[in-house]
């Protein structure tokens, strides 16, 4: 039995609605749900019953509601004990989009722990729903995402573009005529990423308003994988010039300037509440650091 199903058992028993309770727990009603279901297995019997305006409590169930509200007092007790005690502990959990996590987070991470060494550290990479879900179920305290995410428990702040280049390898004809234009764009088989990530279905609307149609001839999941095609000199593609930093400065890849300006947005999140000093310091420090691409 663990405390956060006590915690929503009582949140339904006081809203006696699971999307009510859901909603002021600022989690997803199928996490409440997943919560009652397990606690219901944990005891061995039914804790509500559905109505047409609700849940009510079975007999376990309002037998268990004292005890609950019982532990969930202890609990408190103790972290607040434990927190007087060990008031130097500090934890930071980032949830990171892939490429993020990759590519942007650890330089973060070198500027930030220089400033703060005394934060235990905890990265988590994943899709932007991933992201989105580990801030509602406080997996989490902060997440970085490509896309920016709306929801009434979050804070979601903008954070300077990464602009996107057109690469290729060294011996391509673009790279020997030093410039694309619109049409060399369709004429040019692609590495991408598949057409239904955030990423690329951005990028390809904005081609789309120019009037580019660009031709997909291999799909991958992994930045890293296209880039190592590039490099063999098949096809081109478009990246954050953030993931391709080391290749371009070695010339195993090359920018190739054209007459259209793409980028790629990243977006800080962080559940609405008053913030620790240094959880505030990770939020300056990522600022700081995009600001200076």
């Amino acid at each position: 039995m663990e405390i956060k199903e006590l915690e929503t058992f009582l949140a339904v028993v006081a809203e006696q609605s699971l999307n009510k309770a859901a909603e002021a727990l600022f989690l997803s009603q199928s996490t409440v749900t997943m919560r009652i279901k397990s606690l219901e297995e944990k005891v061995g019997c039914p804790l509500f019953t559905r109505t047409s305006r609700g849940v009510q409590l079975t007999e376990q169930g309002r037998l268990l509601v004292p005890y609950a509200e019982r532990i969930r007092r202890n609990v408190e007790e103790s972290y607040h004990l434990l927190a007087t005690v060990n008031a130097g502990s500090k934890r930071l959990a980032i949830g990171a989009a892939s490429a993020i996590g990759s590519y942007q987070l650890p330089y973060i991470l070198g500027r930030y722990v220089e400033a703060q060494p005394d934060v235990e550290i905890l990265c988590r990479n994943g899709k932007s729903n991933d992201i989105f879900q580990m801030l509602l179920d406080e997996e989490v305290q902060i997440g970085m995402t490509g896309a920016p995410i709306h929801h009434a428990a979050l804070e979601c702040h903008a954070l300077k573009s990464d602009p996107v280049h057109l690469l290729t390898a060294p011996e391509h004809r673009l790279a020997v005529q030093g410039r694309a234009e619109l049409f060399d764009l369709e004429a040019e088989p692609f590495i991408s990423f598949a057409g239904n990530s955030p990423f690329w279905k951005r990028i390809d609307g904005e081609l789309v308003q120019y009037g580019v149609r660009v031709r997909r001839q291999i799909e991958m999941d992994s930045i890293e994988g296209i880039k190592r095609i590039v490099m063999q000199g098949i096809g081109v593609t478009l990246l954050p010039a953030s993931t391709v930093r080391e290749e371009v400065a070695k010339q195993q890849l090359v920018q190739i300037p054209m007459p259209i300006f793409l980028e790629r947005p990243t977006y800080l999140l962080h559940r609405k509440q008053v913030l620790e000093e240094y959880e505030e310091r990770f939020l300056r420090t990522c600022v700081d650091f995009f600001a200076s691409l």
